[in-house]
């Protein structure tokens, strides 16, 4: 079992390495394409910084603090970031996950956008799908497709061709609608004068309103009745499945530990010595793998690789919350007896501490992400260092570009 976890693990390491080595990462730094030059494939960059000003033949996998696209995208763009800017042209999709997703140029194919805000500025020919706090479709903005959000806010002043439905906070039709209008409202509604909406107008609100715009078929109202529903932070099924997830943890962590000492001291000493390198790697490895899989899925023919890939993260995230609690315990332990500790005391104070904080209401996602980032990558930088020991730690883990 020891010998199929390490081989399973290298050639993962393997795969992430000359991944990396094609995705340009960059930590802290910029990746650009200057006006002017051409990809002919597709395009990979990882930075804080994302600027492409040329042409891409293809599709661009860009993750960054700021993504910003001022040149010629031929097929997809798949953005993962804080802000992400189109300002040129899109032939295809735009998949955006950020903060902030904004389209100011051209986009040929659909939206799919899950962001705090979606803001429309341009001209979108396909379909939008948003999950987002606040959708606006400004006054100069043109959607030639249909629009269907999960939204906090959504406010459209300029022109949407096709229909629009979702559920919405509060909605405000200032602009034009070509088809039907389907919505859900849980707090206010508005169609002033000036609004046009060419098909019929459903909507369900506390309320009826006072529509002042033009709608060109029917209006329905339905009294839509916001249920509030107490739900209980702790019931005792919760509580016994929270005991029983720390008790199965915990055997695995020891069973992981016996199977192989070295592996976790070198993983721990990992985390100890590169911290924000850890993260790097971590945060990379999160990111990447999902890329990846989507990547398999369209390429059809490595479909079953994909999927292979995917249960083995699925698996490895699971473990990083082990290691993480592994390297918890330690520094917790030695700091507290101020010598070297036996990593069976350090797996269970550990991945009790960590479960422990996980499960707390409100923040315990915030620790949930930063333990699997942390123990993602002490089990990459450990294995690196396990598989390379003739290497030094700066030589070894120089990111590739």
């Amino acid at each position: 079992m020891k010998k199929i976890l390490v081989m399973t693990l290298v050639s993962l390491l393997v795969l992430i390495n000359s991944v990396a080595k094609g995705i340009q990462f960059h930590a802290g730094q910029q990746v650009s394409l200057a006006a002017g030059d051409t990809v002919y494939k597709d395009h990979y960059a990882w930075a804080q910084t994302v600027k492409i000003n040329g042409v891409v033949q293809g599709d661009l996998i860009a993750g960054g603090q700021w993504i910003e696209i001022q040149g010629t995208i031929s097929h997809d763009l798949f953005a993962f970031g804080q802000k992400v800017a189109v300002l040129g042209i899109v032939r295809g999709d735009v998949n955006g996950f950020a903060q902030e997703v904004r389209i100011n140029g051209e986009v040929d194919g659909g939206i799919r956008a899950a962001a705090a805000r979606v803001i429309i500025n341009g001209s979108v020919k396909g379909d939008i799908l948003a999950g987002s706090g606040q959708v606006i479709v400004s006054k100069d903005a043109i959607v030639e497709g249909d629009i269907t959000i999960g939204s906090g806010e959504l406010i459209i002043e300029g022109t949407v061709l096709g229909s629009v439905k979702g559920n919405v906070g509060r909605a405000v039709l200032a602009g034009v609608v070509g088809k039907d209008v389907d919505l859900a409202i849980d707090d206010g509604f508005e169609v002033p004068a000036g609004a046009k909406i060419g098909g019929d107008l459903k909507y369900r609100c506390r309320k009826p309103i006072d529509i002042k715009g033009t709608v060109a078929g029917q209006v329905t109202f339905k009294e839509y009745i916001h249920y509030v529903k107490v739900k209980r932070l702790w019931s005792p099924v919760k509580v016994v499945f929270k005991i029983w997830s720390v008790v199965a943890a915990l055997v695995i962590g020891l069973v992981l530990v016996a199977l192989s000492k070295r592996a976790t001291r070198g993983m721990g000493d990992a985390v100890h010595s590169n911290p924000l390198k850890s993260l790097g790697w971590g945060f990379l490895f999160l990111i990447a793998i999902p890329v990846i899989f989507l990547i398999s899925m369209i390429l059809i023919i490595t479909i079953p690789l994909g999927f292979a890939l995917l249960g083995l993260y699925l698996v490895l995230l699971y473990l990083s919350r082990i290691y993480a609690g592994l390297f918890a315990g330690r520094e917790i332990l030695e700091r507290l007896i101020g010598r070297e500790v036996s990593p069976y005391g350090a797996v269970v104070i550990g991945v009790v501490l960590v479960w422990v904080l996980i499960s707390l209401p409100y923040v315990g996602w915030l620790f949930h992400l930063t333990a699997i980032i942390f123990g993602l990558g002490g089990m990459l930088l450990g294995l690196r260092k396990m598989v390379t020991p003739q290497t030094t730690p700066t030589s070894a883990m120089q990111p590739q570009q």
